[in-house]
């Protein structure tokens, strides 16, 4: 069984009405048929289990939590802890949207690297630290082992936070339809790719049918609209310094991992139509991002085979598999 639980959190210094984070954490849970479970809703988490590692998902801009349920759940019935949340915020003068939390002062030149360019990063390693100490999740979050995920802009806020000096445990990052290609309006030379930090593994993924980053082009100057170019190239950086892998998936667009999608705001009007169905290409975006993190926060020596057995034969939906590791 799994099950979630909700939290509203206090930002520091963010300006009202934009100093709320509503959390959402998915955990295994383990009915027991008792009259409090019965009456609250509140059922314990799997002792069994022992304390596991926590995944950090990080949303696309205007793109509900509820849209990353379905892979929450999977990573949840893996044996991980997942927290997604929601925050409106206004992280351009006269622009309220749903928000991964983007500090654009962070991403100049003269800053970047400094600080976290991700403004709830403090707030939720906070809060995963007091769910570790009392209610139904004390002492199940292993706070050793932590991924950061996103989607889009907000895979960006993983790529660019995964410091373990700003978010404590953190082993690994996945993306989807992300990347740290700098825009040239920060101030950055055009084609600039922003380092990421070292240490972490990445798992960096793209659709063949991503209409969303094509369309972006003029933000970083870049010389073609390949969807996947940014995304190449920032996985051909971190693999300079990091366990690096990037998966091609054939046939989804941008917009492939947001189930149920919402097409009344954000930019889903610039994405291609994919050419595979987008439930397959979810179902295998699961299966890898299980297999990434089972090898790196359960290090499972199962799962570092199966990443290198890709590299010969990619899994389904994955077009092209590349693997980047320091030993290579």
């Amino acid at each position: 069984m799994i099950r979630s639980i909700y939290r509203s959190l206090a930002v520091p210094n963010a300006p009202a009405p934009f100093d709320r984070i509503y959390l959402k954490v998915f955990y295994p849970a383990q009915y027991g048929d008792t009259p409090a479970e019965r009456d609250s809703g509140v059922i314990p988490v799997d002792a069994t289990a022992g304390a596991m590692p926590v995944v950090v998902f990080f949303s696309g801009v205007n793109c509900p939590m509820e849209g990353y349920r379905w892979l929450a759940v999977e990573l949840a019935q893996a044996g991980f802890v997942v927290a997604t949340f929601d925050w409106i915020a206004q992280d351009l003068p006269g622009r309220i949207s749903l928000t991964p939390g983007v500090n654009l002062a962070q991403l100049r030149p003269d800053t970047y690297g400094t600080a976290p360019t991700g403004t709830a990063i403090a707030t939720l390693s906070n809060a995963l630290q007091e769910l570790n100490q009392e209610g139904v999740l004390a002492g199940a979050l292993d706070l050793s082992r932590i991924a950061l995920g996103g989607h889009s802009a907000g895979g960006s806020i993983a790529l660019q936070n995964a410091n373990p000096t700003w978010f404590a445990g953190v082993r690994a990052v996945f993306t989807y339809g992300a990347h740290t290609q700098a825009a040239t309006f920060l101030g950055w030379q055009p084609d600039t790719v922003l380092p990421l930090p070292a240490g972490p593994a990445y798992l960096l993924a793209g659709g063949t049918r991503d209409g969303v980053i094509a369309a972006s082009r003029g933000r970083y100057e870049a010389g073609d609209n390949h969807p996947l170019r940014p995304i190449l190239r920032t996985y051909a950086l971190a693999r300079t310094y990091s366990p690096a892998y990037f998966a091609e998936f054939s046939g989804a667009n941008h917009f492939m991992l947001v189930h149920p999608s919402d097409e009344t705001t954000g930019r889903p009007f610039l994405d291609f139509e994919p050419t595979t169905d987008p439930a397959h290409s979810r179902s295998a975006f699961a299966n890898v991002v299980k297999t990434f993190l089972s090898a790196y926060l359960k290090e499972d020596a199962t799962a570092f085979k199966t990443l290198s057995r890709w590299q010969q034969t990619p899994p389904q939906c994955v077009a092209h598999w590349l693997s980047g590791q320091l030993d290579e």
